[in-house]
């Protein structure tokens, strides 16, 4: 498993990617159960970021909400993660003494394409 900065040219996939967001990490909050309510991210820059939210997610990257850094109140700023940036995830129990209701995370839900009736001229 590669780690990938900024600026950095790789040919590899990052590990977390945004296919893994939208086809396996439902399974995995699943397994993990009801007491998986944080979710951590660790970045290759050496920073962690605490998520509250999970916005949406684009191809190159993830639009998130962290917690703020002095209370248990989701930031109001959307926060741009390109994919390449995360090399570990932890999902697991808050803290005893924390008040933050977990982080929000919706599946993306499949496409379907409707059935489509041609005209006739």
């Amino acid at each position: 498993m590669s780690i990938h900065f900024i600026g950095e040219s790789s040919s590899a996939a990052p590990p977390f990617d945004s296919l893994f967001f939208k086809s396996a990490f439902d399974q995995v909050v699943e397994r993990a159960g009801k007491g998986a309510q944080k979710l951590t991210l660790f970045l290759s820059d050496g920073s962690q970021f605490d998520v509250c939210e999970i916005v949406d997610l684009a191809d190159a990257y993830m639009v998130v909400r962290g917690y703020a850094e002095s209370g248990d109140a989701c930031e109001l700023a959307l926060n741009m993660l390109p994919y390449g940036l995360i090399y570990r995830l932890e999902l697991g129990p808050k803290s005893n003494n924390s008040t933050r209701v977990g982080f929000s995370w919706a599946p993306p839900h499949a496409v379907s394409k409707g059935k489509t009736t041609s005209r006739r001229k």
